[in-house]
């Protein structure tokens, strides 16, 4: 196989992130956001092999990003998110320190798309609309594409919740545990007051004409979904579309290139 991106590497603020950095860049970036109990390229199964495998990709950068998706708050996972966009954005050469031939010091990127699953996509949103306020240059060539995304909050949270809010004894200490070390789980619970201040700032962001990067421009859910509402009442999840014999877990998870999930990505990002 012809190769057309480096190695994969470790990088990142706490070098638990994987980039696949492409040959010969042609300015465009996709940038993956796992969600909960997720990882950098775990989260994602096969999606790394396909792109690498097809050569449509050729000139694009490869970003699978890893952070605490359990024990950090939503807000400040957004924050973390922040400083390690504007790294690969806002840095010319951030990728030189992996690459034997550097790229200009003029290098920029001229496309990018964040591609998030179920929390992601609530920390891809926040960071997004945290980078509005600074005028951040890149927003105006960024666009977002969810898989189950939580930005309601999830069933899953709300049902432990309710189970250590009606049963004592072992199950309401596991829930109080589990609550005290995975602090996300106040963010995603349905109505929290951090989802309601997400769509209050999605609706100041995408006042206007200018609702990208704000507003996803592809949502994908699985039939089996159990965690998240489906169909979205987020109003800002567009484009939505059904993948058969997935639920939340497997949406974002193709094992071959015509698995519906990696099809739907291409036909979006390169129509």
């Amino acid at each position: 196989m012809t190769q057309r991106h480096s190695l994969g590497v470790a990088c990142g603020l706490e070098r638990s992130c994987r980039a696949h950095w492409s040959l010969n860049p042609t300015g465009k970036l996709l940038f993956f956001i796992h969600g909960f109990g997720g990882g950098a390229t775990r989260t994602w199964r096969n999606f790394p092999e396909l792109l690498l495998e097809d050569a449509r990709w050729a000139g694009w950068d490869l970003y699978f990003y890893e952070y605490d998706s359990r024990r950090i708050r939503a807000g400040i996972s957004a924050q973390v998110l922040s400083d390690q966009v504007k790294n690969v954005l806002e840095q010319p050469g951030y990728a030189n320190a992996w690459l034997w031939r550097p790229r200009p010091d003029d290098f920029k990127y001229n496309e990018v798309w964040f591609v998030t699953h179920s929390l992601g996509a609530v920390v891809a949103r926040k960071m997004l609309i945290d980078q509005a306020s600074r005028r951040a240059p890149w927003l105006n060539v960024s666009h977002l594409i969810c898989f189950a995304p939580a930005t309601t909050g999830a069933r899953a949270e709300k049902m432990m919740w309710l189970m250590g809010a009606t049963s004592g004894g072992l199950m309401g200490l596991i829930h109080s545990i589990l609550r005290f070390r995975w602090t996300v789980l106040d963010d995603l619970k349905v109505g929290s007051g951090f989802l309601k201040n997400l769509l209050s700032g999605t609706i100041r962001a995408c006042e206007g004409t200018a609702r990208e990067p704000f507003e996803s421009r592809l949502t994908l859910f699985g039939v089996y979904e159990n965690v998240v509402d489906f169909p979205p009442s987020f109003r800002f999840d567009n484009n939505t579309r059904l993948v058969h014999y997935a639920g939340h877990m497997g949406i974002c998870k193709p094992r071959y290139f015509h698995d519906t999930a990696y099809f739907e990505l291409l036909n979006e990002v390169r129509p």
